[in-house]
């Protein structure tokens, strides 16, 4: 009886063991593949997260690039003298990316309007002036120009990207593009005020 006793437990033992065996196996194994998991899911997360910055960057420094060349400019007679860039060949220019990129150089806050009738822009006196443009686009088109003319959403008379203007073409001469209030212009027109303030812009408009 004794010896059955004995053997009954020594079996009830081992099964215990075994099964005790094999559920840590089980836990392990289980163990081991989350470990895998959440050590692989981090690794591709990072990855892409780091992808993603550096192309992000390359497309900053691009852009960057791309706009540089829109603020070069020359110095004459105290005036920055802009680089002309050809209009985009679409009907709508304002919204055209040339168009914005040309006039994101403007720096002034003030805004020559109707109201003001003249400021102090960022190079000299501004007035306004509503005049037939015409004669003045046939003169541009004689010296090579072939942007379109076209009035802009305030009332600003524009050839191609740039605002309309006129100047002292002895120190602003024609087709010479600098900063306005109301953005870059060129230079197609001149006046009489030019023989009592030789740094006047008068701004074409259909105000």
């Amino acid at each position: 009886m004794k010896k059955l006793f004995s053997k009954s437990l020594l079996k009830i033992v081992m099964m215990m063991t075994l099964a005790l065996g094999l559920s840590a196996l089980s836990i392990d194994q289980a163990a081991a593949k989350t470990s895998n998991q959440e050590i692989a899911l981090p690794i591709t997360h990072t990855l892409d997260a780091a992808t993603k910055t550096a192309s992000r960057k390359v497309k900053i420094a691009h852009k960057a690039m791309q706009m540089a060349k829109y603020k070069k400019y020359t110095i004459k007679n105290g005036v920055k003298f802009y680089t002309y860039f050809k209009a985009e060949n679409v009907s709508d220019i304002e919204n055209s990316e040339t168009y914005k990129a040309v006039q994101s150089v403007r720096t002034t806050s003030s805004r020559l309007t109707k109201s003001a009738g003249a400021i102090t822009g960022p190079n000299g006196k501004e007035t306004y002036y509503n005049l037939n443009m015409n004669g003045v686009v046939r003169i541009m088109r004689n010296h090579g120009n072939t942007d379109k003319y076209w009035v802009r959403s305030d009332g600003v008379k524009m050839l191609g990207n740039y605002v309309m203007i006129a100047a002292d073409q002895a120190r602003r001469p024609l087709g010479s593009i600098y900063e306005t209030s109301l953005g870059l212009g060129i230079v197609c027109d001149t006046g009489s005020f030019v023989s009592s303030n030789h740094n006047q812009t008068d701004i074409a408009t259909n105000w």
